[in-house]
């Protein structure tokens, strides 16, 4: 077991169990049951200075025990099972690479699903339509609410392209 670098009262093994070393203040160590997000993923609540941290099981094993020398930001799970949380299972990915093994072996979810996530995003806009966006939301007639029902995104997306954090460029996303 190793110490978590953020959490000094908690450690976690190579097959990704995550331990409390000082559980409920008593002194005992106790393995933590982890509990599922809404994307299949475990996580564990971690405490700090009395506050509870939401943390995902798979990114605490890679961040311990897998470099990242290029500074990949997401972990992917080489055979697809999300609950198999072992250091083996477990790889630093780009967000391109992750899709690409999803895809490839078949873990990609229905177009639809993928639609639906994009266009949350704000990713299945052209760079035109962001323009336009901007444009509508510089005459003062419309609010961020009425031009996203208009374009079926989450008006926090609507901020993200008039403030240019987002369709800065002809790309699209930035």
């Amino acid at each position: 077991m190793i110490l978590l670098k953020d959490f000094p009262k908690y450690g976690v093994t190579r097959d990704g169990r995550v331990w409390s070393l000082d559980w409920n203040h008593t002194g005992k160590v106790r393995e933590l049951k982890g509990r599922l997000n809404r994307g299949g993923y475990l996580l564990v609540a971690l405490y700090k200075d009395g506050k509870p941290y939401q943390r995902l099981i798979h990114r605490l094993v890679a961040q311990t025990f897998i470099p990242n020398p290029e500074n990949k930001r997401e972990v992917n799970h080489k055979n697809g099972d999300k609950a198999n949380n072992s250091v083996e299972n477990l790889e630093w990915a780009t967000p391109s690479e992750n899709m690409q093994h999803a895809h490839d072996n078949g873990l990609k979810p229905t177009s639809e699903k993928v639609k639906k996530v994009w266009r949350e995003m704000g990713a299945l806009l052209t760079f035109e339509q962001a323009e336009e966006i901007r444009s509508l939301y510089g005459s003062g007639k419309y609010t961020q609410k009425e031009i996203a029902a208009k374009y079926e995104i989450w008006p926090s997306q609507v901020s993200r392209i008039v403030n240019n954090k987002i369709y800065t460029e002809r790309g699209g996303l930035s």
